[in-house]
C-alpha cells in the first residue's frame, strides 16, 4: 500500500541522505520522489486523520528537508476541522507523555519545541485559537517558547500579560539563550514605541549601544534620544563612556548618574555578569567612526593620531581615516 511504499521510501532515502557527499543532489532527488508519497497518500486507505499524522511524524523526523513541500498536502481543504481535533488530541497525548527538561537548553528542548509547533499548528486549523496560549504558557520554561508566548498574548490584546512574559523570560534565558533574551528585549522596546514612551525607547537603545558599541546601534540611540529630547545629555555619556569605559548608571553614591536622562530598563543584566568587551577602553576606533559621522575633521586626526601610538589599529580603519579626509 502506499503507506508502506512511502514508509520504505522515507527509511532508505534519509538513511541515503545521511550518509550522501553530493552537495545536496541525493536529498533533492528523494524529496523529487516523496512528492509522490505526498501527491498519492489521499487516496490511501488511511483515514483522513492517520495522513496528517503520518505526514506530520516524517515532518518532525525530516532533518535534511525532505519534505519541504508537505504543506501543500497538510492545507487541503479535504482535510476539516474534525480531522484536525483529532490530529490535535492526539499530539497532545504525546507532548504530555514526554518528560520536561529540568534544566531547558537547545539539544534538550529541540524535539519537545518541534512536537509543540505542530501542536499549535493543530490547533490553529482545528479551530482551537482558544488553546494556544495556555499551552504556550504551560511550555514556556519547558521550551522556552517566550518570544511565540508575547506574540500570541500581543495579538489577543493581552498587554500587561505580555509585558510580564518577556521580562520573566528575560531573566531565565539570558544566559542559556541570549539570543531569546535579546529578542524579548526588543519587543519591550517596540510596545514602548507604541505607547510612545519615546524616553524607555530610548533606554533600551542605550543598552544596546553599551552592550555592543557601534557606529549602528549609535545612530539608533541617537534617533531614539531625539525623540526623547535627551540627546544632548546623553550623546555627553556615551562618548565618556567610550573613553573611560564607565557605564552612566554606574557612578553616583548610590551607583547611579543623577544626571543621566533616561529611565532604568523592564529589564536588564544582574550586576554580577561580566560584560564581554571586544577592544579595552578607550574605544577609540568607534569615537573615530562617531567623529566622522559628525563631520568633525580635525577630532578625527586628533583621535587617530592617538589610535596610532597604540597596538590597536590597522588597514580598515585607515582606510576609513583616509577616505573620510580625501576632501577636508
Amino acid at each position: 500500500c502506499i503507506r508502506d511504499r512511502g514508509e520504505e521510501l522515507w527509511t532508505r532515502g534519509d538513511t541515503q541522505v545521511e550518509q550522501s557527499d553530493d552537495e545536496g543532489e541525493t536529498a533533492m532527488a528523494i524529496a523529487s520522489c516523496l512528492e509522490i508519497v505526498l501527491a498519492a497518500l489521499p487516496q490511501s486507505s488511511l483515514s483522513p486523520p492517520e495522513q496528517l499524522l503520518w505526514v506530520i511524524d516524517k515532518v518532525l523526523e525530516d532533518e535534511c528537508s525532505l519534505l519541504d513541500s508537505s504543506e501543500t498536502l497538510l492545507k487541503r481543504r479535504a482535510y476539516t476541522r474534525e480531522h484536525w481535533e483529532k490530529v490535535a488530541g492526539t499530539l497532545e497525548t504525546r507532548l504530555q507523555a514526554m518528560s520536561k527538561p529540568r534544566a531547558p537548553s537547545f539539544s534538550n528542548s529541540y524535539r519537545r519545541n518541534r512536537l509543540l509547533e505542530q501542536l499549535l499548528e493543530a490547533y490553529s486549523r482545528a479551530g482551537w485559537q482558544n488553546r494556544i496560549i495556555p499551552r504556550l504558557e504551560d511550555e514556556a520554561d519547558a521550551c522556552q517558547c517566550y518570544p511565540q508566548l508575547t506574540d500570541a498574548l500581543l495579538a489577543a490584546g493581552e498587554k500587561e500579560r505580555a509585558r510580564q512574559w518577556c521580562i520573566q523570560g528575560y531573566t531565565r534565558t539570558l544566559d542559556d539563550a541570549p539570543g531569546i533574551a535579546s529578542a524579548l528585549q526588543e519587543r519591550l522596546r517596540t510596545m514602548a514605541q507604541k505607547e510612545r514612551r519615546y524616553d524607555l525607547v530610548a533606554t533600551y537603545r542605550a543598552q544596546d549601544f553599551f552592550d555592543r558599541p557601534s557606529i549602528s546601534n549609535f545612530n539608533e540611540l541617537r534617533k531614539a534620544a531625539e525623540k526623547a529630547k535627551c540627546w544632548s545629555t546623553v550623546r555627553d555619556a556615551v562618548l565618556r563612556y567610550l573613553e573611560t569605559g564607565q557605564h552612566p548608571g554606574s557612578s553616583g553614591p548610590k551607583g547611579e548618574n543623577s544626571s543621566w536622562p533616561l529611565p532604568s530598563p523592564e529589564v536588564k543584566p544582574p550586576t554580577s555578569k561580566k560584560r564581554i568587551r571586544h577592544h579595552p577602553f578607550p574605544d577609540l576606533e568607534t569615537l573615530i567612526e562617531i567623529a566622522i559621522l559628525e563631520k568633525r575633521p580635525d577630532d578625527v586626526v586628533d583621535l587617530y593620531q592617538r589610535l596610532r601610538k597604540t597596538k590597536r589599529w590597522g588597514w580598515d580603519i585607515d582606510k576609513t581615516v583616509a577616505q573620510a579626509l580625501a576632501n577636508s
